[in-house]
């Protein structure tokens, strides 16, 4: 079991699903993780080291980057929708990467 546990730390998984998806949006789920489970059709398990790999010969994005962080009980989840209908902007709960 612990050899198991070591081996999926070492391993990313990435969930395929249609290009024309935007799953970050509200419309699919409200949690990201949960609309990635319901739309994927392909699973892909690649090595850590190979991800960095990938990263590095991608590069760093093209574009401005913003963070928002935000507490919970705050009005967060109202404000969280009304940045999710920006054209050009996405948000993601909490709770997709716990």
């Amino acid at each position: 079991m612990l050899l198991l546990l070591l081996l999926l730390l070492l391993l990313i998984m990435m969930m395929m699903v249609s290009a024309d998806m935007q799953l970050w949006r509200s419309e699919f789920n409200p949690f990201m993780r949960r609309a990635q489970m319901r739309y994927c059709y392909k699973l892909i398990v690649v090595p850590l080291c190979v991800f960095h790999q990938m990263a590095e010969s991608i590069g760093d994005p093209k574009g401005e980057l913003m963070f928002v962080v935000n507490a919970g009980r705050s009005g967060s989840t109202i404000v969280m929708k009304v940045i999710n209908h920006i054209e050009h902007a996405c948000t993601f709960y909490y709770r997709c990467y716990m």
